[in-house]
């Protein structure tokens, strides 16, 4: 995992990465394409971790 998780509430993002998990390996790369052009995107795997709240 190459940034911090953050509750949603802390963060702003630009676009919401909505996928069928048969498509992750492709999410994955258009996330890390997007964050070289500083567009932040939401993806569950690094957002949305196991037992953290999600809602504030």
């Amino acid at each position: 995992m190459r940034r911090t998780n953050q509750i949603a509430h802390e963060t702003m993002w630009d676009v919401f990465l909505c996928h069928n998990s048969q498509d992750r390996t492709a999410v994955e790369e258009l996330e890390r394409r997007l964050a070289e052009r500083g567009v932040k995107a939401w993806l569950d795997k690094w957002d949305l971790p196991p037992s953290r709240p999600w809602l504030p």
